[in-house]
């Protein structure tokens, strides 16, 4: 999901944001599993997609 949020980037700035967006969904993730008592893999998923979604809208 971090790719296709940047996918219209190109070069370091991209690799970059890729990573930010892939470790900030992951870390959302997982506080929100641990504070909700939600499952793990579903709650990282969803707060990746939403996250690259985001990503995706302030990048244009």
């Amino acid at each position: 999901m971090p790719a296709l949020a940047i996918n219209q980037l190109s070069g370091r700035k991209a690799l970059t944001l890729g990573y930010i967006a892939g470790l900030v969904g992951l870390i959302l993730g997982l506080v929100l599993s641990s504070l909700y008592d939600l499952p793990g893999g579903a709650t990282i998923v969803v707060s990746l997609a939403i996250v690259c979604l985001v990503f995706r809208f302030f990048q244009r």
